[in-house]
């Protein structure tokens, strides 16, 4: 019963796989149709945050326009908490709720399916994923140095230092609360909404139009990069897309994108905490500037060697069925 959703997936269906009871069944719906809908959710959603954010700000006395202008590492806390708000806010009405939305639409009593959210992994499976995290680390920064070397227009150099300046301001901390905020709002919570957005739905049905496996994922990766707004790191988080989107397209199993990427950014804040470094120094942290051609070749080499691992790793887990 756990596959019953692959074939609108994109993915093989086992020619063993039982017959899905009559009212568990779902409409065919185009891709395009379902994109569009996660598209509408998204526009409505943003909207929504939009009056929600202007009404908060009203209520608090503050010029939000300005607010942003001027936020930077050391602003007051009632600033930084006021923007932690809203990047909250925007995850939920951006990502979270647009595709739980999309997808109780669409596929109704079979989401939990669709999304491969009905199968705990293996701790094994976990362990490999996160090695596929870490040997890569050296390949990623190294497509960061080259990003940075090309030449950009002075509007997505703008955007990068806009959102530089915002995020430092939100690393930044005074209690120890703040950290663990940060953790949640910037480990946690884009986890969950991106990877529902974009391995759980685009990259599902991107698979169901392309119909190839490589294609859909880098595709997929591009269009996660790109909507960040941060070009001098756009290779760099599309290549940790396309390894997220491998992830999922080899295991059917959603859980283990979101592990990473929750893993992958929570690990980033703690260790900027832990080494006392300031937000407005985080590119040095690890000595990314160090990482040489050499290192990053290696650093390939190992990232195809786990992903192998992964990708022969018998698709079994623990499974949670949903048909009650």
């Amino acid at each position: 019963m756990n596959e019953i959703l692959d074939n609108q997936g994109g993915y093989e269906t086992p020619q063993n796989t039982p017959e899905v009871p009559p009212q568990y069944k779902t409409p065919e719906m185009h891709p395009l149709s379902v994109l569009v809908i996660c598209v509408g959710f998204f526009l409505l959603g943003n909207l929504i945050c939009g009056g929600l954010i202007l009404v908060l700000a009203k209520m608090q006395g503050l010029d939000f326009t300005d607010l942003l202008g001027n936020l930077n590492e050391n602003s007051p806390i009632g600033s930084r908490n006021f923007i932690r708000v809203v990047l909250f806010l925007n995850h939920l009405f951006s990502f979270i709720l647009p595709a739980i939305a999309t997808v109780v639409l669409v596929y109704k009593k079979l989401s939990i399916n669709y999304l491969k959210l009905n199968k705990i992994p293996y701790l094994a499976l976990i362990a490999r994923s996160f090695l596929l995290l870490v040997v890569s680390v050296p390949l990623v920064q190294y497509s960061y140095l080259l990003n940075k070397m090309l030449p950009l227009p002075q509007w997505m150099r703008g955007a990068e230092q806009d959102t530089e300046r915002m995020l430092a301001a939100i690393i930044t901390k005074e209690y120890w609360y703040e950290a663990v905020i940060n953790v949640v709002l910037i480990g946690v919570i884009p986890a969950i909404g991106e990877e529902l957005i974009f391995r759980g739905i685009l990259q599902q049905q991107i698979q169901r139009l392309l119909k190839n496996e490589h294609a859909t994922v880098w595709l997929s990766a591009a269009i996660f990069s790109a909507i960040h707004m941060q070009f001098e790191g756009f290779f760099a988080r599309m290549i940790l897309g396309a390894l997220l989107g491998y992830v999922f397209i080899w295991t059917r199993n959603l859980w283990l994108p979101m592990i990473i990427h929750l893993l992958n950014n929570s690990l980033q804040i703690i260790a900027i905490y832990a080494m006392n470094v300031k937000p407005s120094e985080m590119d040095k942290l690890g000595g990314q500037d160090q990482i040489t051609w050499g290192m990053a070749l290696i650093s390939l080499v190992l990232t195809l060697v786990v992903a192998n691992l992964i990708r022969n790793k018998p698709k079994t887990s623990i499974k949670t069925h949903l048909f009650v």
